[in-house]
């Protein structure tokens, strides 16, 4: 399980049987599956959140085979708040970043 802290925010990720879920205090329900988001790996085993300038949050994943990939998620306002779209969908399509 990984937190980042963004402005007075905090927000928490896990990786368990595989998928993702982020937890966002602000919203209900606080925990939120990322599995039917484009281009998340199945099968990841590692998830890591860093925040990013502005209103954002990346959220970067390694799968079993040791894929890497990162999505970048706008976190204010609250998803599912005015022009922000609800969890996952505040997300971009994850991206594939793995080492050679």
């Amino acid at each position: 399980m990984t937190g980042t802290l963004f402005g007075v925010h905090n927000f928490e990720a896990i990786a368990r049987n595989g998928l993702v879920q982020i937890r966002d205090e602000r919203t209900t329900p606080a925990w939120h599956s990322f599995g039917t988001l484009l281009g998340i790996p199945p099968n990841v085993v590692s998830v890591a959140l860093a925040g990013t300038q502005g209103s954002g949050l990346r959220i970067t994943v390694a799968e079993v085979g040791g894929g890497v990939y990162f999505s970048d998620c706008t976190v204010e306002p609250t998803p599912g708040t005015g022009a922000n779209p609800a969890w996952p969908n505040n997300c971009t399509t994850f991206t594939n970043i793995s080492p050679p």
